[in-house]
């Protein structure tokens, strides 16, 4: 299915608004816009090895399991225990042209594991790829959305700097295009 409109979606902010009222309007997840993280491949730094890893950090792939709405920190979180510079990435399988993310920490809990952390995008796979952003938690705030200029990427990092961090993170979207295409393609959200 292609959308039709008269809107310039070379320009990403636009596409994204035009997008999201589609999105809105008809319960359809975009995928040429947003595509599903749960394509791609989830990693993160090793746990520390002053502790048993607990399910959480066994688990990175559940930031990108699409569940914004978790019932419980252990069901749909990732945390990466107590080290210098905890990072968590995912590969996206192919390049990208990304225009904005969203990072989603669980309800209140444990801002620290998620303020200062950076947003970091490219082809590169390691945490040296272009910053897009960095995370100021905000008290009553669980959501973080970041419009990124728009670049080539395959790779998506959050990396928390410093010593004795723990970063935890609970969904990360990524928008963007798929390299060569100009149309948005239409997915059922089953």
């Amino acid at each position: 299915m292609k959308l039709l409109t008269n809107a310039d979606l070379t320009d990403p902010t636009i596409r994204h608004k035009v997008l999201q009222q589609v999105q809105y309007a008809s319960g359809w997840l975009l995928s040429a816009v947003v595509f599903k993280m749960n394509l791609g491949t989830a990693t993160q730094s090793a746990n520390s090895d002053s502790e048993e890893p607990t399910p959480a950090a066994a688990a990175p792939h559940l930031a990108i399991d699409q569940d914004r709405a978790p019932m419980s920190f252990e069901e749909t979180c990732t945390s990466v225990p107590l080290q210098h510079s905890p990072w968590w990435q995912v590969d996206l399988g192919s390049i990208y042209h990304i225009t904005a993310l969203s990072v989603n920490s669980f309800r209140d809990c444990c801002p620290e594991q998620l303020d200062g952390a950076e947003v970091h995008i490219g082809l590169k796979n390691d945490t040296n790829n272009h910053r897009c952003a960095v995370i100021a938690v905000s008290k009553g705030k669980n959501k973080y959305d970041f419009e990124c200029e728009i670049m080539e990427a395959r790779f998506v990092h959050v990396v928390l700097p410093g010593e004795g961090k723990t970063l935890t993170l609970c969904e990360v979207q990524v928008y963007g295009t798929v390299l060569g295409e100009t149309h948005c393609l239409l997915f059922s959200p089953n």
